[in-house]
């Protein structure tokens, strides 16, 4: 399957550099500031993604890769044709939305099937002790600090959503941007997952909840505060650009289907060692602020 954001138009190629490499993907670096993701079916697909049936670890960090509306290639040579691929595009919202008490119902479906996956860290360990589901003594995985701090961001972007305060907002979710290690560090993909049920909401409702603008701002400039691909990621999710189980659970939810909203929280769930888990907390978050849903501003 062929992501979207990895097709080029006709006519057009794209080059760029393999940049890292783990067991199951790799991850190229494209000169024009875009980074495209290569992997098995087993990954879940993203719109700038590009995976199929036997896919091999078989390129090291350095190689060359031009990518044109036929396929990918490497030194000169085809190295997989798009030919006979499923094209991936995330649908942008779902109208008209559910009736309050579904959607509410949707979404405390979600948050307890969240909260059933033992702690992996990261800003789904606070989403675990914010719903009592776990001792407030209970060892985690994270530091003291960064269990403080993301707890006091949660907090204070909430309380900023309620009220409407989007200078607020945008200075605390700046705060989140880069918190943590890794590829993508667990602050950018809460983070994600609040610049995308922000759109998603948004789309949903047939009313914005904020522009636009304002999204793809905030994601420009806590792109600036963490590594290149991360910040990449951001600027899609600020235009709905998100992995597939997102899309699907996020109109779920929206469509106040709670049974098929709790099976995609699975799917989330196998995203990364705690980045699915974690961008699912910024989506619960920012719906169950609107909502009115047990605020996080109830600490």
């Amino acid at each position: 399957m062929v992501g979207c954001v990895a097709l080029p138009a006709p006519g057009l190629v794209r080059r760029g550099e393999v940049r890292a490499v783990f067991a199951r993907s790799l991850h190229v670096a494209l000169s024009d500031g875009g980074f495209l993701t290569l992997g098995g079916k087993g990954l879940a697909a993203h719109p700038a993604s590009v995976l199929w049936p036997g896919f091999a670890v078989d390129l090291e960090v350095g190689r060359k890769v031009a990518v044109t509306a036929d396929g990918i290639f490497t030194e000169g040579r085809l190295y997989r044709a798009f030919g006979g691929m499923d094209l991936f595009t995330p649908s942008s919202g779902c109208q008209p939305m559910a009736p309050t008490d579904q959607v509410v119902a949707a979404i405390r479906a979600s948050l307890w099937r969240a909260a059933g996956f033992s702690t992996r860290g990261g800003f789904h360990e606070i989403l675990l002790r914010h719903s009592g589901v776990i001792p407030q003594d209970l060892p985690g995985q994270l530091s003291d600090r960064l269990l403080r701090l993301g707890s006091a961001q949660c907090e204070a972007l909430s309380s900023a959503l309620v009220l409407g305060d989007w200078a607020a907002f945008k200075q605390q979710a700046l705060e989140c941007a880069g918190m943590g290690a890794g590829l993508t560090p667990a602050g950018d993909d809460f983070l994600a997952g609040v610049l995308a049920a922000l759109r998603y909401h948004g789309k949903s409702r047939g009313v914005d909840v904020v522009s636009q603008e304002f999204l793809e701002d905030l994601a420009r400039l806590s792109g600036l505060r963490t590594t290149p691909f991360s910040g990449f990621l951001l600027g899609c999710a600020a235009r709905g650009l998100v992995a597939e189980p997102f899309a699907a659970w996020v109109l779920a939810v929206h469509r106040g289907e709670a049974e098929t909203a709790t099976r995609h929280v699975l799917n989330i769930a196998a995203i990364g060692h705690s980045s699915g888990l974690d961008t699912l907390t910024g989506m619960l978050l920012v719906l169950q602020s609107i909502m009115g849903e047990r605020p996080w501003t109830e600490w």
